[in-house]
């Protein structure tokens, strides 16, 4: 008897069928539709990397993130 080959499963590659088409679509969408509407992702991941890099994103994480806490505490003690 020869060994088998393990295939891989198709159901491991399902989850991400719904993200890469949204991805996808969203692509092609930003072809139609004017940049300052609709970025495409290839242009929202080379900004994302930008500011990662100049270090602004984590800056501007940390007031997000300071700014969600105080409304919360706020709201909470209202």
């Amino acid at each position: 008897m020869s060994p088998r080959v393990a295939l891989p499963r198709a159901d491991k590659f399902i989850q991400w069928l719904l993200p890469a088409a949204i991805i996808l679509v969203w692509q092609a969408a930003s072809v139609l539709i004017a940049t300052r509407f609709l970025p495409a992702p290839t242009d929202v991941a080379a900004a994302a990397w930008r500011l990662l890099m100049s270090g602004e994103l984590f800056r501007s994480i940390w007031v997000s993130t300071w700014r969600a806490i105080a409304g919360f505490v706020i709201g909470g003690a209202i």
